[in-house]
């Protein structure tokens, strides 16, 4: 066969590479061959470089059709055969894989034959050895008394009989001693034996039982002995409640208050030596409720005839005292009130003292506040809320400022306007003065003005409305100052009078004001850089630049080519200068303006009297600067006199300056809010434009989507520091 040939010699090599066109049968080479031969391969050799490779092609061998790699013996009798061959030139002993399993699983067969036989007597589960126990054992582990008759037993349980008697088992008797009466015998001595450890397990099972009853009634004693001292305990406790309870005052009126002090100091006595004698129950009986009943009477005849503005009652001192000694009790009132303090729950769900107050206090003050209290002259009320701050509960304190006292607030503010002309009547006067004393008492939620339904939001919608219909012979200025105080509005304000007042400012200097040498009038600009302390110089300056200086460069190009004295002209530059506020002259861009009139002087000396006339430079409005055409073609004045108005500050360019201050994009999303139709952005610090936030403008409030329900979109302050920037490094 070819696959035994063995490899060709080295003489048949060097032969076989001399003739590299024909080959051993003497036919022409292809051109496979004669590669080979170039390689010296040796036909009828094996591969290699010293021959020793395989000798015949590699032999394919199909699997069955879906069989997997593993299914099959994938070795071929050709492979099993070239492997031989290279084990033997390596001197090896070569062993097929079949012979290797076949090894494997007589070795695999073998061991289990050794464990079975080795096992054999340990697989069987050995039943375990009864254990016999003596008269005497029995006696002395359970308790139980053995008769006589079972005290001496045959057993048969062995390999030979035995004679049990009542101290050991070491009688052994022969079988054929056995007649067949004892045989007998022993028979019923083993089901007697039986019947005797069955009672032995009763007796004991008896005596456990005994020892779990015993337990159980002394448990019991000890129950109805702490019953007994308890029921002795509260006895005490009903009859010191009821002690108290008897000697209450139940009726005490003015003329007889000097009368019954005594009597109230000796109530204060037993309820303080109740409160120490029974400290450890007063939370578990709610014994404070005791204390509150028995001066419910009293404040009820205090309160009958009280007139809230002029007097204040006599129990006044009394209820501190009574609010002292419930101290432990009612420290709950201050943590409760932090989660509602704008409502009272029913009266099952609060303490006594609480429920006193909301019964019989709250209603007098609801119908004096409502009826006869004036909101401009909040000193009254202040004076009572103060002395009875130390024993309101909270939320009867904040029930009425927050119910009563705001709702009468809003009264007054609607009839104020910014700005109004002040008259003698209280309704005029300025609502800092009888709204700010209540600051210290108002929920916050009054005091946000983003809160539509809010105190303060009340406030900046008046101002808004001042802002939009706003005209010099109705300054607010005042107003406006004393309002920023708060930090809580100063924000919105600011935001407020930049959207809404800056345009108005423009208008106005544009319409109004004129530039006159001869005669200067200064009362516009005057009143338009009265509003310059309440706005950033970078934006207040845009007034300037596009409604003030185009006229003043005008005037000044006009003058410079009528033969000026230049030097009234350098007076009237410097006095003009002097005009604005340092603050707005430090500004680049009104430095600008005042260097191109400088500029224009300068030009007009150098040209020469003749030559200004005709080639002096027009001046160029600041917007326009960047397409500033050539100074021999003068430029032509707007026809449109709005045309220099300046550019209205939207919230959106606030927005876009703040990202671009902290270094985030602001990015279109190209998706409209659902409800309103307003364009999404999304803020982020990403370079990637991906995370932050999602938001969208409306008027001048920015909503930001919630991150965990998508559809809810809260009012954002976009002014909080680092609030923006934090959110916009959310993922």
């Amino acid at each position: 066969m070819d696959s035994q040939k063995r490899p060709a010699s080295d003489a048949q090599r060097a032969s076989g590479a001399k003739r590299q066109k024909f080959g051993t049968d003497g036919s022409k080479m292809s051109f496979a061959q004669k590669m080979m031969a170039k390689m010296g391969h040796v036909e009828g050799g094996g591969l290699g470089r010293e021959g020793h490779g395989m000798l015949n092609p590699i032999e394919v061998k199909l699997r069955p059709q879906g069989a997997g790699v593993g299914a099959v013996k994938e070795k071929t009798p050709q492979a099993k055969v070239e492997a031989r061959r290279a084990a033997e030139q390596r001197g090896e002993q070569f062993e097929d894989s079949s012979d290797e399993e076949k090894r494997a699983r007589r070795r695999r067969k073998e061991a289990g034959r050794s464990s079975r036989s080795g096992h054999a007597m340990t697989d069987a589960p050995s039943r375990p050895r009864q254990k016999i126990r003596t008269a005497a054992e029995i006696e002395a582990e359970d308790g139980l008394a053995v008769p006589t008759v079972f005290k001496s037993i045959i057993d048969h349980t062995g390999a030979q009989p035995r004679l049990l008697t009542s101290n050991s088992s070491t009688i052994v008797l022969e079988s054929s001693m056995l007649t067949p009466a004892e045989s007998e015998a022993a028979k019923v001595s083993k089901a007697a034996r039986r019947e005797l450890e069955a009672f032995a397990a009763a007796w004991k099972d008896l005596q456990e039982r005994k020892k779990y009853v015993d337990i159980q009634e002394r448990q019991v004693h000890e129950m109805l002995d702490k019953q007994k001292t308890e029921e002795l305990h509260l006895r005490e406790l009903a009859t010191a409640v009821d002690q108290i309870v008897a000697s209450a005052p139940n009726r005490v009126t003015f003329d007889r208050q000097e009368a019954h002090e005594s009597q109230i100091d000796a109530l204060f006595s037993r309820l303080q030596q109740l409160s120490h004698d029974f400290a450890d129950d007063v939370e578990r009986y709610q014994l404070a409720d005791v204390a509150v009943s028995v001066f419910r009477p009293l404040l009820t005849e205090s309160l009958s005839d009280w007139n809230v503005f002029e007097d204040s009652p006599w129990i006044l001192p009394y209820l501190n005292r009574l609010k002292l000694l419930l101290e432990p009790a009612v420290d709950h009132l201050a943590r409760d009130s932090d989660t509602d303090r704008t409502s009272i729950p029913p009266q099952s769900q609060v303490s006594a003292y609480v429920a006193l107050f909301y019964t019989l206090w709250l209603p007098r003050m609801r119908v004096a506040i409502t009826n006869d209290w004036n909101v401009f002259d909040p000193a009254p009320l202040l004076s009572i809320m103060r002395s009875w701050d130390d024993v309101l509960p909270p939320k009867i304190r904040d029930t009425v400022v927050n119910q009563l006292v705001v709702q009468k607030l809003f009264s007054g503010l609607r009839s104020w306007k910014p700005g109004a002309v002040r008259v003698n009547d209280e309704a005029s006067r300025d609502p800092q003065s009888w709204i700010f004393p209540w600051l210290e008492y108002i929920d916050n939620y009054h005091l946000d003005p983003r809160n539509t339904g809010g105190l303060f939001a009340e406030v900046r919608s008046k101002f808004r409305s001042a802002f939009d219909s706003w005209n010099p012979s109705r300054p607010f200025i005042h107003d406006l100052r004393i309002w920023r105080e708060v930090k809580s509005l100063r924000h919105e304000l600011n935001r407020d009078l930049e959207l809404r007042m800056l345009p108005r400012l423009a208008q106005y200097l544009h319409d109004t004001f004129e530039v006159d040498p001869s005669d200067q009038d200064v009362t516009p600009i005057e009143k338009v850089l009265e509003w310059s302390p309440f706005v950033r110089p970078d934006k207040f300056c845009r007034i300037l630049i596009d409604a003030f200086f185009p006229k003043w460069l005008n005037v000044l190009h006009l003058w410079l080519t009528s033969e000026p004295n230049y030097e009234e002209v350098g007076q009237w530059y410097t006095w003009w200068q002097q005009q604005l506020p340092e603050r707005l002259n430090n500004v680049a861009a009104v430095a600008t303006e005042w260097e191109k009139g400088l500029q224009m002087m300068n030009e007009a000396m150098s040209l020469g009297p003749e030559r200004t006339k005709t080639h002096l430079s027009q001046p160029v409005p600041a917007a326009t600067q960047q397409d500033r055409p050539s100074t021999s073609e003068p430029t032509r004045k707007p026809e449109d006199p709005k045309a220099a108005l300046p550019e209205i500050t939207t919230l959106k360019d606030d927005l876009e300056e703040l990202c671009e201050r902290d270094s985030l994009l602001m990015v279109a999303t190209r998706k409209a809010h659902p409800e309103t139709g307003l364009p999404i952005f999304r803020i982020t610090a990403s370079a990637s434009g991906t995370g932050g936030i999602l938001i969208y403008i409306k008027g001048d409030v920015t909503y930001a989507q919630d991150k965990r329900n998508k559809n809810i979109w809260d009012p954002l302050d976009i002014y909080a520091d680092g609030l923006l920037a934090r959110l916009a490094e959310m993922k």
